[in-house]
């Protein structure tokens, strides 16, 4: 993905100096970094006209069970070498982690508050009869920049009779319309009833801007990943995977998806209920679940183009029998099965135009989350030749150029034209994988190499194609089977930032196998 998350942790050698106690009330002007960490006994706003400047490599460690209300401004925008952190003293002790940070009804005409690499965790809302928000709540108010951040490991709850429904256990937006650009939402969790909703994001009357983000591994009773009710949400060039009910879930909402891969979701990949979604070169790939998998439809329109439906269990695409009518219409994509897989239960239609298939993508290493294509694969250059009006942006979802060799591929992957050497990244004699996946602070790299080899090594890139480590392996004279340890530093042993990572191994100086990995600080 283009630009992703240049995260790194807050070098400790900042707090060694000073500390700052912050008390309860008005909080503003500015931190500096010389006065961190900055402990926080009490609940704190940022008054209206009043603004808060937080400087980078700040650690904001609330010391109990309190919010950070802003109804002013405000500018935390740390940088690649030095993230901002808000967090808890306590982190596994949820009755005591911090509340979150809330722009409940800040006037509009404020200007806007910034999240630029950030790290938020450690959230934990259960107040009321309905419990909103986790890291970031927002409700009436859209000028909210979130760029470059890292929001984990926050967590929601519903108790029951007099807290029936928690919402948004990440994010919470509300009439709300915030940018969200190259950050990760992961491992966030509404907890209790069967109405928690939304653990990555909630959204209800909004219309956010969604790109180049990762939604993963996130945990609800309900609709886990993203939730969008009366919205009209823009998504790009973003994942959604991993996540424990329904990747996304699309209530009385109208949406765009452009780039987006939705794979490994639980229940389905996307739920759409009495809305409209117009899908372009997405891959929806290996959800499963009791209903649907792939794209459950219900009192629905959507409209697929240059997109790939493939290994969804039970089914690719299902109409509710009790949603109706539906309507899909299906325009230069690669869906398993064909038009006999898409299950109707009679309740509604299917516009079955030129240019779609049921050919097998030929992905370079599914099992192992790899969907790039092989050199041969029938979705390569066999998208609708003619993309006026689609709206595409410039790169896919790896950041290369969206379109190829004049013609667009199916899917969010565009095949860069490697040859013969794509080719090679899967060969049965070669192995490669790294566990965990995603990993903090390091990973272990196994690897798989026949006999009558004199060199390997294996390279480890960034984002932009640039080496920044390498480990030789040489002079083997037999099949072995090993592992490599990585704790996510540069050849100067200095550590790299949060985001994806791409392994090689070279084998007598040729690729026999690549993989994606992320690390996630």
């Amino acid at each position: 993905m283009k630009n992703i998350i240049f995260i790194i942790l807050i070098c400790c050698s900042n707090f060694l100096f000073a500390q700052t106690t912050i008390p309860g009330g008005n909080v503003s002007g500015n931190w500096p970094v010389s006065g961190s960490p900055y402990l926080i006994e009490g609940d704190i706003t940022i008054p209206d006209g009043q603004a808060l400047t937080i400087d980078p490599g700040c650690l904001i460690e609330f010391q109990g069970h309190y919010e950070f209300n802003v109804q002013g401004r405000l500018l935390a925008v740390g940088s690649e070498i030095d993230s901002i952190l808000f967090t808890s003293t306590v982190p596994w002790n949820l009755d005591d982690n911090w509340r979150g940070v809330k722009f409940d009804t800040t006037p509009a005409s404020n200007d806007s508050s910034k999240f630029v690499n950030c790290i938020l965790e450690f959230t934990h809302n259960y107040d009321g009869l309905l419990t909103c928000g986790g890291a970031i709540f927002s409700y009436y108010f859209s000028k909210i920049l979130i760029s470059k951040c890292l929001i984990r490991e926050n967590t929601n709850v519903a108790y029951g009779l007099y807290n029936p429904e928690s919402r948004g256990a990440g994010i919470y937006l509300q009439n709300s319309s915030p940018i969200i650009e190259n950050s990760i939402i992961s491992n966030n969790a509404g907890i209790g009833n069967d109405t928690s909703i939304g653990g990555g994001i909630f959204c209800m009357n909004s219309s956010p801007k969604i790109t180049n983000c990762i939604i993963s591994n996130n945990s609800a009773a309900c609709c886990s990943g993203l939730y969008f009710r009366y919205s009209n949400p823009l998504l790009i060039n973003t994942i959604i995977s991993g996540n424990s009910h329904n990747g996304i879930t699309f209530v009385h909402s109208n949406a765009v998806l452009t780039n987006c891969l939705i794979n490994g979701n639980y229940w389905s990949g996307i739920t759409s209920i009495d809305s409209e979604l117009h899908i372009t070169n997405c891959s929806v790939i290996n959800n499963s679940g009791y209903y649907g998998a792939g794209i459950v439809c219900g009192e629905s329109s959507i409209n697929l183009v240059n997109t790939v439906l493939w290994n969804n269990y039970p089914n690719q695409v299902l109409f509710y029998y009790y949603y109706d009518p539906n309507f899909l219409t299906v325009f230069y994509s690669d869906i398993q099965g064909g038009e006999a897989g898409i299950i109707t239960n009679g309740n509604g239609t299917v516009d079955w135009l030129e240019g779609n298939i049921d050919s097998d993508p030929l992905f370079i290493d599914p099992e192992n989350g790899n969907f790039h294509f092989f050199s041969d694969s029938p979705c390569i250059n066999t998208g609708t030749p003619d993309t006026t009006g689609l709206n595409l942006p410039e790169y896919d979802l790896d950041g290369n150029p969206r379109i190829y060799d004049d013609r667009i591929d199916m899917g969010c992957y565009e095949w860069q034209g490697t040859g013969a050497e794509n080719d090679q990244l899967q060969i049965t004699n070669y192995k490669l994988q790294n566990y965990p996946n995603p990993f903090n602070p390091e990973t272990e790299i196994a690897f798989s190499i026949p006999n009558d080899f004199k060199k390997a090594n294996i390279e480890i890139y960034n984002i932009k194609g640039q080496k920044i480590k390498t480990f030789l392996i040489s002079n083997f004279k037999f099949q072995i089977s090993n592992s490599i340890n990585w704790n996510g530093t540069d050849e100067n042993n200095k550590p790299v930032g949060s985001g994806i990572y791409f392994y090689q191994l070279k084998v007598d100086g040729q690729t026999k196998a690549s993989k994606k990995m992320l690390l996630m600080k």
